[in-house]
Formats: structure tokens, sequence, C-alpha cells
């Protein structure tokens, strides 16, 4: 196992344990039959007390001795602690695709495991799933699947939709992340399975936690970070889990989203960024913790769900003491209230409030052969998170939009991002990247996030339908979810362009079925329009501070 992949995974497992000198050894290994007679091996670790235990279960795709430093706190605790290959995984690789088994398709591996553990002598019929990212995700696919003794999940980094939220966000095939991950547990093969499902269609249906949020019976717990890949899905899921999951489900979700990448949760230096100590794991956050297994799997702690379901971390200039945000808030929806404020595109790359009188377009050559770079963003390996974009500025591939100077009086942008673009271009099809940038004094452009939509998907991912040249064509898509405050001293800036490589596919701008690495490319010209008939413009969800006086003229100058 590569350390950058040791980072999250040992991230969250040690969040309340200490560094263990050696590993322990497992007190039995067990090779446990699945429903089509495939079998997994789990590895059990039994407190020295007489049972029978609750038992904390994590499922993950990488060797299961990465795991065994959990035990002694997990024994420790009162808890049979099992570690189990997953299908697809490292250990378990055969002709499977990860995840794909996990959920509640014809094969169901986390229900059966559950199951299993279950009917064991030394387990007590309690079962809670745990894992960061990988293990994350198979532990929310197995709530799906309604296994009676799953007790809650405890969990940070995983995706709820493994279409959207992996393999194609915004229709466009995330390159590095399938890549990076599948060679990473050693399946190569499963790529090909993927790309032949660029359509959204019914082969992801048993890994989209969102069709069965009505299903999920069972409380969770998540922590995921603004530079994550997976933090809009898990939004989006836990609302949807407090509103209207199962009877155990509403009311009793709760959420941690902190300034992190995927790699370094609960850590300062993220990106180019630094943040202030408060970002650190606290010992609320410790107490919490604790006192959500604590009812979980015993129901002594009813009062930890009376706290509010979403606990954010507001964003600021991490260089001046004293500048808004940079502190913990809380939620008991998400997204919380606020305004929808547009920003619309004009000529000579303004950003405004009102939509441009005069008609105007602004163009950009998008090149196959020369992507612009990837410099940060949502990635799941470094580097990642809040980076410096000005080196792609002045490419004849992007276009920058700034406000200008800012309200004096500070705001905040909580919420999800929208794009609504109105495009021509020469090619039948583009991808459309749009990224908010938070430009401080001293000039750096800091990437804080990005959206993509394929133009051939702008109007469904299960359907396809490719441009004509030179007709106006609006694009609708999410940017992303974001939390940040800001005031007169900094400006934002929005990029749109059509590549980055490599962590999305370059599209070859040909209108031909999906491939990759399609050696048959085209140059495109892309134009946005900028006009009250053509208002391209991005919405962003402000809320002013108390003393401001609202945010409804502001950059209109």
């Amino acid at each position: 196992m590569s350390p950058r992949r040791l980072l999250p995974l040992l991230a969250f497992a040690l969040l309340h344990a200490p560094r263990l000198p050696a590993a322990p050894v497992p007190t039995l290994s067990a090779q446990v039959e699945m429903r089509d007679g495939h079998f997994l091996t789990a590895d059990v670790f039994l407190p020295s007390s007489e049972g029978p235990f609750p038992v904390s279960m994590e499922r993950s795709p990488y060797p299961r001795s990465a795991k065994y430093s959990m035990a002694t706190t997990r024994t420790a605790e009162g808890f049979a602690f099992v570690v189990t290959d997953l299908r697809g995984g490292v250990v378990d690789t055969g002709e499977y695709v990860p995840f794909l088994d996990d959920g509640w398709g014809e094969r169901q591996d986390g229900f059966d495991m559950i199951a299993w553990a279950a009917s064991q002598e030394w387990c007590n019929g309690q079962i809670m799933l745990e894992g960061s990212s990988g293990s994350a995700i198979a532990a929310l696919l197995a709530a799906g699947s309604e296994p009676p003794a799953l007790a809650g999940i405890l969990c940070d980094t995983g995706s709820a939709d493994i279409y959207s939220d992996i393999a194609f966000p915004g229709g466009v095939f995330q390159r590095s992340v399938i890549q990076d991950f599948l060679t990473e547990i050693s399946n190569l093969e499963s790529v090909a399975v993927v790309a032949q499902h660029a359509r959204r269609d019914a082969f992801w249906d048993p890994v989209d936690i969102t069709m069965r949020t009505g299903q999920v019976n069972v409380p969770t717990f998540q922590v995921a970070g603004w530079f994550d890949m997976y933090v809009d899905g898990t939004l989006e899921t836990i609302a949807a889990l407090d509103e209207s999951g199962g009877p155990e489900a509403r009311g009793r979700q709760l959420m941690i989203v902190g300034p992190y990448t995927h790699q370094r949760l609960f850590n300062q230096i993220q990106g180019e960024l630094t943040f202030p100590p408060n970002v650190l794991f606290s010992d609320e956050f410790r107490l919490l913790i604790d006192r959500f297994r604590l009812e979980i799997i015993e129901g002594l702690a009813p009062d930890v769900f009376d706290r509010p379901t979403f606990t954010y971390y507001v964003m600021g200039d991490v260089d001046r003491p004293g500048a808004p945000g940079n502190e913990w808030r809380t939620s008991d929806v998400w997204p919380p209230p606020h305004l929808e404020v547009p920003l619309y595109f004009h000529g000579q790359g303004r950003l405004r409030t009102v939509p441009a009188v005069t008609p105007g377009q602004t163009s950009y050559e998008s090149d196959p052969s020369t992507p612009l770079p990837t410099i940060g963003g949502n990635n799941l390996f470094e580097p990642s998170g809040p980076r410096d974009q000005r080196p792609l500025l002045g490419r004849p591939d992007i276009l920058a939009f700034r406000t200008g100077a800012l309200p004096a009086s500070p705001f905040e942008i909580v919420g999800p991002m929208e794009a609504r673009l109105f495009v021509s271009s020469t090619a039948p099809d583009v991808d459309l990247m749009v990224k908010v940038c938070d430009v401080y004094p001293d000039g750096r452009v800091m990437l804080m996030r990005e959206g993509v939509r394929q133009a051939r998907r702008r109007e469904g991912f299960d359907q396809e339908s490719l441009m004509v040249s030179g007709e106006i064509y609006e694009v609708r898509f999410d940017i992303g979810h974001l939390a940040l405050a800001l005031d007169a001293s900094h400006e934002l800036m929005v990029l749109v362009s059509s590549t980055n490589s490599p962590r999305w596919e370059i599209n070859p701008q040909t209108g031909a079925p999906f491939q990759i690495n399609d050696p048959v490319r085209q140059t495109a010209t892309v134009t946005l329009h900028h006009s009250t008939g053509h208002p391209s413009q991005i919405i962003l969800p402000v809320t002013p501070y108390e003393d401001a006086p609202g945010p409804t003229g502001l950059f209109t100058e």
C-alpha cells in the first residue's frame, strides 16, 4: 500500500487511538461464503472479556493488515473488531469491479458479511460499520441493502453515488481518480468495464445510495472536506437521510465538514494554504464521536442527536488575523438559509450582479492536444486542494472573469453553487469547466471549487445530444458546495475552460462515442455568450453578515 493512501485511512482510525508499537494478531480468520458461492476473508479480533460483543466492522479494498492497528483500541472499548476483504479489492480482484457487489444488486456482499457476523456466538447482534474512503463507500452501500443487524455507520470521505461522485461527474470520465485507485488495488481490468458505461444506465443503480435513502434505516456520522471529491454527494445524502430516511435514520444523522482534502483530514496544511489551529481534531469532536458510538450500540447517549446535524467550517483569509470566517458553524439543515445571488459574465472579463445589456461574447480555443494542466482541486490524490491558478492565466484556452473589489461589508458563500452558461461551439461536443477562485490581496488566485459538464449530456446523463456549429445552447451544472467568507480585501475570479488533465479524460471534441485515449481529436472554438437574451452566470448562495446591507447590489460598478 502506498503512503498516500495510508494518510486518509489512518487519519480517521487514529482520531481517538494512540499510535501502537505493533499490530495485534487476529483471534481467528474465516472464509465467509457470499450468496453466489464466492468467498471473502474476515479477520476477527475479540476482547479478553467474556462475550458476546457488539461488532465494529470495516470492509476494505486494501490489505486487511492495514487495519489491524485499530483492533487494540476497539477491543479495549468492548467491541469485537472485524476487518474483511472487498470483492474487487487488492486481495480479491478476480473479475469484479470494486463496490459493484456491495449494494443491493444481484450480489450483496455487505449484507451477507453483516449477516454472517451477526450469526456468530461472539456477536451480540449489534454491528457498526466504520472506515475511510473505500471502506466508507462500502459501508454506505451496505446500508442500502437493509441488513437487520446494522446499527449505524461511522465513516469519512465516502461516496454516495459512484457514477456522479467518482466515475463520471458531470458526465466526464474522472480519469486520474479511476486509474490511480484501480492501479493501487491492482485491478486495472475494471477500467474498461467502467468505460463501457459513460452513459448513466442501470449498471450504476446498485451503487447509488441516493436512490435508496428511504430504505436506509440507521444513524450515520460522517466526516468530509470542502476539497474532497465526495463532499457534495455526502452533504446531499445526509440531508436526505435526516429528513426522509427510515425511522432510525430520520433526525439521527451527524456530519462534520472542514477545510480538508481527501488525504489530509484535521490537518492545517491543505494545498497551498495553512489554516488556523482550530481545524485540528478537537476534544469536542472526540467526545461527539464517542457519544455517537455509545448511543447507537448501547442507547446510552440519546442527547447526541439533539445538536444540529451539520457542523461545518467557514473558510476565510488564512493570512490575516481577524479576517471574517475561519470558524466552525452549525445548522439543522443543508444548505443553511441563504439568498441566491447571480454573478453575470460581462465583456472585458467582468462579473456583475446584473446581466449585460449590450449583446456580447467571449471565445477561447480548446485544443485537446495541449490541455490545461491540473493544478489542485477536489482530487483523490495529491496535489489537491486550494492552489494558485495564475500559471493558467493568459493561455488561449481559458477565460477569466473577476468581480473587482468586493463590498466593504463581509459576506459568506455557504451552500451549492451553480453554473448557467450559454455557449456555442465549432465542434459537436466539448466539456465545460468552471472554477471559482478566491483572489488574495497579493494576487494569488486560489481555487476553491470547480464543476464540470459534458455538453452532449446537458439534457441528462442518460442521454446524448451533440451540438450544431453556430447554435447557442444553455448548459446548467453544479459547481459544488462551499463555505467561504469574503470582504473588500478579496475578489472572486471565475475561470471557464474545456480541459483539465490528468484529472479529467480529454474530450476529443469529435462527438464520437466515448473511449479512453481517443487518438482522433479536433480543435474547437468555444464561445460564451453574455447578454440579456443569453445571460451566462454563476449562482452563489450568499449570506450577508448581520450588519451588512445585503448582497443585491454587489459588483454592479
